[in-house]
């Protein structure tokens, strides 16, 4: 069982992905909006919750993580941003990663960023990771590549000490149906319309469409869904990782 630190957790998505794929355990959350934290105790009783990453240190876990994962704010990345990039305010909160990585010391690291990362950061992130020993591997993955119905464009980041763990990664073929996504075509239908989104109670692709109840108004359920990641992404390359790891 590998321990898990989710950080920039929102509604747990990331922890929702490596628990569909077995053999993860969450040991902590780290997540400042605190309408998430509900939603957080509903679905992980029991893991504790940080709010602010600025003060979170290592040496307040618990227990030690085995994977570090999360996404980072993308407001300095987006293209609807200012463009900040990583020295941006917000987005600059992925040097607050970094520092925990280097405290905590995991044996992997999962890292998920909107597309636009790759020309406004990412050569740093990966240069931060190194600095620290980690060799990476990165794509840009598109929701649509394991079966959602809209494209979501988005750069996944998976490190390790040991470039052999790396490099093996997915060394026997990607998962159906990320296999048959080809170069991340869009959706379309026979019209080239693009096809219909699911309802909205639907759209967090693996979420239940509740949510958590009563706990959040509408609009605080759409900022959360809106900020999450693809479940299944994460339970692909959770299940990668555990065959890397000879647990599966």
């Amino acid at each position: 069982m590998l321990n898990v630190l989710d950080l920039f957790s929102g509604v747990g998505n990331f922890s929702l992905g490596l628990h569909r794929a077995g053999g993860f355990r969450t040991v902590g959350f780290c997540e400042i909006d605190t309408t998430c934290h509900p939603v957080l105790q509903r679905h992980f009783p029991g893991v504790p919750i940080h709010q602010d990453i600025t003060r979170l240190r290592g040496e307040d876990l618990l227990v030690q993580p085995d994977v570090v994962c999360g996404g980072f704010p993308c407001q300095d990345l987006s293209v609807n941003g200012a463009a900040a990039g990583l020295a941006g305010e917000r987005s600059g909160l992925w040097f607050e990663y970094l520092r925990l990585i280097e405290e905590t010391d995991p044996h992997w690291v999962v890292i998920e960023n909107v597309a636009a990362l790759r020309t406004r950061g990412l050569e740093e992130v990966l240069g931060g990771l190194s600095a620290l020993g980690y060799s990476a591997r990165w794509d840009c993955i598109p929701a649509s590549a394991l079966g959602a119905a809209h494209q979501r464009d988005r750069v996944w980041v998976i490190a390790h000490r040991s470039s052999e763990r790396v490099q093996g990664l997915w060394s026997e073929g990607l998962p159906q149906p990320l296999s048959l996504a080809g170069p991340f075509l869009p959706l379309r239908d026979r019209d080239g319309q693009w096809e219909v989104e699911p309802d909205v109670r639907r759209t967090a692709y693996g979420n239940a469409s509740r949510l958590d109840g009563r706990m959040s108004t509408w609009g605080q359920r759409l900022h959360q869904i809106g900020n999450a990641v693809c479940p299944p992404i994460v339970e692909a390359i959770g299940r990668e990782i555990l065959r890397v790891e000879g647990l599966q």
